[in-house]
């Protein structure tokens, strides 16, 4: 509700501490292994959900790690640099993983480290491993279902325009990020309150008079950075079957 997600096909992502992308949908499909249905407010419809462990908490690791803690730093250190395939390849799987792979003992890792690697290049890396992980997930989650339309994110994630700018070159979709997006899921638990006292005629008319009437900052996706991520990405689809046994070996020693 609080992204404003009620009609069936409408999408949004999550980036909190953990992450997901959701569609509504008025069908219990047989959807992707690890996919929930829950009920959604409007009678007869449902949420389909794919949770992911690592998003912003892998976010959280690399600012404390490469920046000691400064998120200003690493914000513009990312905005410094660009989408390039000489930067190395970022797996998240930092605490195992639900979606897209599901494997709790998967673990993360930098691909493609070189001598000229800088530590913003491992900056930018960690925010476009998260990213392709979303669109692998998307993939997964909406398969047929997906088209060219824009989607919603919010959360805390979305305090990062690096971020958001990167999500939308990578999934090429254009993305929608209302003002204070870290806090609409409280307003969307709100709109409960307001049908059940008649301060809204349904929780559509709360949608088109309260939701939609929020601001919205809108990232366009960039074709030259789109063309760039990808081969990257197809690249990040290949990469995890291929260390997948190498750390379990590891977790299980």
């Amino acid at each position: 509700m609080g992204a404003g997600v009620l009609n069936a096909g409408s999408k949004y992502v999550y980036i909190g501490s953990t992450g997901w992308v959701a569609y509504a949908t008025t069908i219990l499909s047989q959807a992707e292994q690890g996919v929930f249905h829950l009920a959604h407010l409007p009678e007869e419809s449902y949420i389909a959900i794919a949770p992911m462990l690592n998003a912003g908490n892998v976010h959280r690791w690399a600012v404390d790690q490469f920046m000691d803690g400064d998120y200003l730093a690493f914000e513009q250190a990312v905005q410094e640099t660009k989408a390039s395939e000489g930067i190395p390849l970022f797996l998240p799987y930092l605490n195992g993983e639900r979606f897209p792979v599901q494997d709790m003992k998967a673990a993360g890792s930098f691909m493609n480290l070189k001598g000229t690697t800088t530590k913003a290049d491992l900056c930018r890396s960690v925010l476009e491993g998260v990213a392709f992980a979303l669109r692998q997930t998307m993939d997964l989650l909406l398969r047929e279902k997906d088209d060219e339309t824009p989607f919603t994110l919010i959360g805390g994630g979305t305090k990062s325009a690096a971020w958001c700018q990167i999500i939308a070159d990578v999934c090429g979709h254009v993305v929608h990020v209302p003002e204070n997006a870290d806090f609409l899921p409280s307003l969307g638990v709100a709109a409960a309150g307001f049908c059940h006292l008649n301060w809204s005629a349904s929780y559509e008319d709360f949608n088109a008079s309260i939701i939609q009437s929020i601001s919205k900052k809108v990232y366009t996706p960039q074709e030259r950075t789109q063309e760039v991520y990808r081969r990257m990405y197809e690249k990040f689809t290949r990469l995890y079957p291929l260390v997948q046994a190498w750390t379990n070996d590891l977790g299980d020693s």
